[in-house]
This record gives structure tokens, sequence and C-alpha cells, in this order.
């Protein structure tokens, strides 16, 4: 037995969610307290920071801002002079600079505001899985694309998976639990269906980080 249909007029919408973040001004920005392209973001809303930013110099300051604009005690850096402690001061203006003292390029910070904490790593990104020319061993190199602000690479894939990873290792890597172009830390694998030459992004920009895999 079945009843009559009935027709219904469905109207689908995305929910906008606003993730907490800090505002990273420095000198991979020229010191830009309004700079939203290099925020760092709390997704679970815990307190606990995570983004990039890219800089061309060395060595390289920069604070952390609860809002846009330099404020005494919505300002956040380094308790000491160095500014390489890795222990955060909120408020009085932060105290000193947070400093990156290695090479330029493609950092991941993260910040702490229960702890008082912050780390800085310097990654470099590549391409790895069995669809890849070097499979599970070795990485195909991607490149930083300062123009778009993603990492970039265009290659010849064969049918399989990859992920992305930061450094040649296993530490960080971002894989993707439901394929949807979202990435996922330590995430699954993503497929490639079907072997062809291949353009793939990673952008590490904003709140959820993303990735395209598009067959040219």
């Amino acid at each position: 037995m079945a009843s009559a249909s009935v027709a219904l007029d469905i109207t689908p919408y995305e929910v906008i969610i606003v993730y907490p973040r800090l505002f990273v001004p420095g000198e991979h920005n020229g010191w830009l307290e309004t700079d939203s392209s290099s925020s760092i973001y709390s997704v679970k809303s815990n307190d606990k920071y995570e983004g990039y930013i890219n800089t061309t110099v060395n060595p390289s300051g920069f604070k952390l801002l609860y809002v846009p604009a330099w404020e005494e005690d919505n300002t956040i850096g380094d308790p000491d002079a160095s500014g390489t402690t890795g222990t955060l001061q909120i408020g009085g203006w932060g105290g000193n600079n947070i400093m990156i003292t290695t090479d330029p390029g493609y950092y991941q910070i993260k910040a702490d505001l229960i702890a008082l904490t912050y780390s800085i790593l310097l990654t470099d990104w590549g391409l790895i899985g069995d669809a890849t020319p070097g499979g599970w061993d070795n990485d195909t190199d991607m490149t930083y694309n300062v123009v778009s602000g993603v990492w970039e690479l265009t290659v010849d894939l064969v049918a399989g998976n990859i992920k992305f990873r930061a450094n040649d290792g296993w530490d960080l890597n971002y894989g993707s639990n439901n394929a949807n172009g979202i990435c996922d830390a330590g995430g699954s694998d993503i497929p490639v269906a079907t072997a062809g030459n291949y353009t793939i992004t990673l952008d590490l920009r904003g709140p959820l980080y993303r990735y395209t895999v598009v067959k040219n």
C-alpha cells in the first residue's frame, strides 16, 4: 500500500559559520592590522588558533590582535625581548614582537591562549600517494604562488590516491575525509579516478583549508 504523493518545495541554504580569529600584522604584510588574509583561526572555538603566513625577509616579526586595530589590551606578543620564547603575553601591547629568525618561507603559526604558548613551523608542501610519480615513498614538490596565495602543481597522475604533506614527512599532512575539497588534518586518502594530467592546488588560507584536483 502506498499513499498519494505529496509535493514539497524545499529551499536549501548554507549556514555561514563565523570562526574566532586573530589578526596577524607583521613584516609579511607591512604591519597592516586590518589585513584578514593572514588571520589565524580557532575552528573549535577553544582558544587554540592556527593558520599560515608567508614571509620573504629574515628576521621577520609579527604580533597577534583580537581585533583589526592596535589596542593595548587586545595585542598579543612575546614577553621576552628575543621574541622567540614560545610564550605569549596578552595586553600591555603584547610586550615584544614574536620573531621568525630562520629562513624566509611559508610558516604554520599556532597560538594557545589558554596555555599562553605559540609555535612556528617552516613548511614546504608536496603531493604523495600511489597516484603520483613518486608513489608513497617520495613527494612531488608543489610550488607556492605568491600572487594567488596557494600551493600549485601540474603533474601526470595514474588512478589511485593522493595526500598533501609538509617537509617530506607525516607529522603534518592533509587528506579529506569526505573527498569534498576540504582538507582534514591526517585525513583519508583523496581518490583520483582516472589517469591524466592534473592541476592541483592547496589553499591554506581561511579557517577551512581547501584543495582542488582538476584534470587538464
